[in-house]
């Protein structure tokens, strides 16, 4: 898989208003040089893997260069709808010390306990 370069095209040049080519966030033109795209589902995080050269196991992630950085405050996934994780933790994935993409640390536990997407709330067995 060919690594994505994050591009911006204008929605309106006057307000600055910007939207990232790969993960589609609509943001303004000062956010443009601190954006990390937002995993938030599964295949979108098993997309990233494959980029990063992972195994399927994530065993040695540093083999790859890659590494994570846990920022944020509360271990929380209520916001899900923005690009703006706010105060909630999520993790960074870096490849060769660039960010790559970011994801909800709770949204992470929730896939290893087997959440399923299609449906909204799912008790784990």
């Amino acid at each position: 898989m060919k690594k994505k370069t994050i591009k911006f095209f204008a929605v309106d040049s006057k307000a600055d208003i910007w939207r990232c080519t790969i993960c589609n966030l609509q943001m303004y033109g000062s956010s443009k040089a601190t954006h990390i795209c937002a995993v938030y589902t599964l295949a979108e995080l098993k997309k990233y893997a494959k980029q990063l050269g992972v195994r399927g196991d994530w065993h040695e992630p540093d083999e790859q260069s890659v590494t994570a950085v846990v920022k944020g405050k509360t271990f929380d996934n209520a916001n899900l709808s923005g690009g703006n994780i706010g105060g909630e933790k999520f993790v960074i994935i870096k490849q060769n010390g660039k960010p790559v993409f970011k994801i909800n640390l709770a949204m992470l536990f929730a896939y290893a306990t087997g959440y399923d997407e299609e449906m909204l709330v799912r008790k784990v067995a």
